[in-house]
Parts: C-alpha cells; structure tokens; sequence
C-alpha cells in the first residue's frame, strides 16, 4: 500500500511540474506564436545580428503588429534602435514594454542605462 502511494505522489509531482514547464512562457505575458511571425520574428534576428539594423527594425514591428502581446518583440527592437544609435526611439519601445508588463525587469534596466548615458540621472535613478 505504501508503494503504491508513493508511486502516485511521484506521478502527481511530474504532473505538477510538466503542466508549469508548460505554462511558463504564457506565465511571463507570452502568447503562443504562429509559425509565420516567430519566422518573421527569427529573420528579424538574424538580420540585427548581421547588423541590418533597419531590416530587423522592419521585421520586429511586423511581429508587434500581429502580435502586440509578444514581449520579445518589444525587447528586440528596443535593443536594435540602441544598436542603430537611435537613443529616442528605444527609450520609446522599452516605455511601450513597460505599458504592457510594467514589472519588465530588463526593460528598466535598460532604461535607466540609456538614461544614465544621456546624464539624466534623476531619470536613470527612477528606472534604476
């Protein structure tokens, strides 16, 4: 009898933990995305890795406008306007971040570094 209880408690932990594995992207505010802009998504990039800032740019606004839930996308191309050197325009893809999941750590983060950059410390000290 004890065998069999134990058997059962090893099952339900596995259940438990296979249903959180599961759940955890759409747990931090992700959405399950279609085939089609996760592939948009990945073109996008590649091309900031090969440095086709305004491809990338191109592509992750795509994947914001069918799917304006995905936070990555948001985080991309707040991190490619800051490779571009567009400092405006990052600032103002981390704070559209920040509208939808203000808790976003590394949206604040990178705030209050972009901030601090322009010596605005009352600004960085706030995103700090």
């Amino acid at each position: 009898m004890n065998e069999i209880r134990k058997n059962i408690g090893i099952l339900a932990i596995a259940l438990i933990l296979f249903i959180a594995c599961g759940t955890s992207q759409l747990a931090n505010g992700q959405t399950e995305l279609p085939k089609k802009i996760q592939s948009i998504f990945n073109k996008g990039l590649q091309a900031q890795n090969y440095q086709d800032y305004d491809k990338a740019i191109d592509n992750f606004k795509q994947v914001i406008k069918r799917a304006p839930g995905y936070l990555d996308a948001y985080d991309a191309l707040g991190d490619t306007y800051q490779k571009k050197g567009d400092i405006k325009s990052s600032i103002a893809t981390y704070k559209r971040l920040l509208d939808i999941k203000p808790d976003h750590f590394f949206s604040l983060y990178e705030l209050g570094g972009l901030y601090y950059g322009m010596k605005k410390l009352d600004s960085a000290e706030y995103y700090y």
